[in-house]
């Protein structure tokens, strides 16, 4: 039984990077359980978007960048708007730069979107390696470890 529910989200459908790896909810509850032995994930509510440039450069619009990313996330765990959870959190995949990104570093493009999705839980958690090196040195280490799990499956 899984341990964090989720709901993914594939927009738009027709999307080139979607054609070489469509990831479904089987799969990304996969990277979940990749993920839990490293970073505990017990009663987390996930939402996962992959989607394309223009949709992530709109989300990326509402706070001041006018560039897509390759992921983003949002945390709602202390959000009064959503007392009855025990924590609730948001990840958006942009799959053009993911596909791009795996392109560049001669990977899959599931293996891409794996390493964002931990990276984006991280985020949700409220790791940030923009702010300190702390938090990139802890963050650099629970992705290599999810990873690592990751490539057993």
């Amino acid at each position: 039984m899984s341990v964090v529910q989720l709901a993914v989200y594939i927009e738009p459908q027709d999307s080139s990077w979607h054609r070489v790896f469509s990831p479904t909810l089987e799969w990304v509850q996969g990277i979940a359980d990749c993920i839990h032995p490293c970073i505990p994930l017990d009663g987390w509510n996930l939402g996962v978007m992959f989607t394309d440039d223009k949709t992530i450069t709109a989300y990326n619009a509402q706070r001041g960048k006018s560039r897509a990313t390759n992921v983003l996330a949002w945390c709602y765990a202390e959000d009064s708007a959503w007392p009855d959870q025990e924590s609730y959190g948001d990840i958006v995949i942009s799959g053009e730069t993911a596909l791009q990104e795996a392109q560049d570093q001669a990977v899959s493009l599931e293996y891409r979107l794996a390493q964002l999705l931990v990276h984006g839980v991280l985020h949700a958690l409220g790791y940030d390696h923009e702010r300190s090196e702390r938090d990139e040195l802890i963050m650099q280490s629970l992705e290599e470890q999810c990873m690592q799990n990751f490539q057993k499956l």
